[in-house]
């Protein structure tokens, strides 16, 4: 009965750890002009560099997001890659 609540306890503790290290808690902001966008991503042209950030349908959009439209991409890094949580169109 030990043995098992210690592994019980165990695999949650690993289980909290290895949530942890996929998703970093930090939010960005990227802002620029849309170069390529695709359902499963968009491109973004900022003054410092291009990003390119996924996206899926979990990620909020306000807006018509294509290539030329300024925007304002809050994102979050997943597995070490950029993925966007909002994209909100701030002009053409």
């Amino acid at each position: 009965m030990k043995r098992t609540a210690l592994i019980l306890v165990a695999m949650a503790s690993l289980s909290l750890i290895c949530t942890g290290l996929a998703a970093d808690n930090k939010t960005y902001v990227a802002a620029g002009k849309v170069t390529q966008s695709t359902a499963a991503m968009v491109k973004v042209y900022t003054p410092v560099q291009t990003i390119e950030i996924m996206r899926d349908k979990t990620t909020k959009v306000v807006g018509d997001v294509r290539k030329g439209a300024k925007v304002k991409v809050t994102y979050n890094n997943v597995n070490g890659l950029p993925h966007a949580l909002e994209i909100t169109v701030t002009g053409k």
